[in-house]
């Protein structure tokens, strides 16, 4: 298997890059300052621009499933908010759909997870360590996510049911802060596109 394969994203990653025509000729601007090749008039987000000669095709379909990431993570990131919103709801009004839609949402939005985490990987590259540290924090936040919907899940069918009411504080806690960590997860993910300031 060629270096290819574990070639650091920020290496063929583009930050916060955009191509604009200005007379013929490219300009490209990035936030860390990177420089790389795009179509002229179309915006460079988290384009790869490494040479794919001499890969073999398990090396291209690696970077080809990482595309998946930035539509993938919408699931997890809606879904586990959505859950802590129901539950929220729940508590307020005591209806039985909000605790079956908190349910729902926690069902699917921790089976979403690992997906999506596994092809944040593929997109950035199976490494411990980044060039830049918002990178590295987005990495491992979400690795960290994936690995709380389990105990997510598990609290989430404990707290159901008569008799498991000393599970119900535990679930919402975990439930809560969950999402608050995803939430965290999705601004650093922007971050590596837009930069830190993307909301200024």
């Amino acid at each position: 298997m060629g270096s290819s394969f574990f070639t650091p994203a920020t290496d063929i990653l583009v930050s916060r890059c955009h191509t604009w025509q200005f007379r013929g000729k490219k300009k490209v601007e990035g936030s860390f300052g990177a420089q790389a090749k795009g179509a002229i008039g179309v915006p460079v987000y988290g384009r790869r621009v490494q040479r794919e000669d001499g890969m073999n095709p398990f090396e291209k379909l690696i970077p080809w499933l990482g595309k998946f990431h930035p539509a993938a993570v919408h699931f997890p990131i809606g879904l586990l908010v959505a859950a802590a919103v129901a539950e929220v709801l729940f508590l307020v009004t005591r209806r039985p759909s909000f605790a079956a839609a908190s349910r729902f949402c926690v069902w699917f939005g921790a089976l979403t997870a690992p997906l999506a985490g596994l092809l944040g990987w593929c997109l950035g590259g199976f490494q411990l360590t980044d060039r830049y540290w918002v990178l590295a924090t987005h990495r491992w936040l979400g690795t960290c996510t994936i690995a709380w919907t389990i105990p997510l899940l598990v609290l989430s069918e404990a707290s159901r049911g008569p008799g498991c009411q000393r599970a119900g504080p535990w679930f919402r806690v975990t439930l809560f802060l969950g999402a608050a960590l995803v939430l965290l997860t999705g601004f650093f993910g922007s971050a590596v596109i837009y930069g830190l300031d993307h909301y200024a």
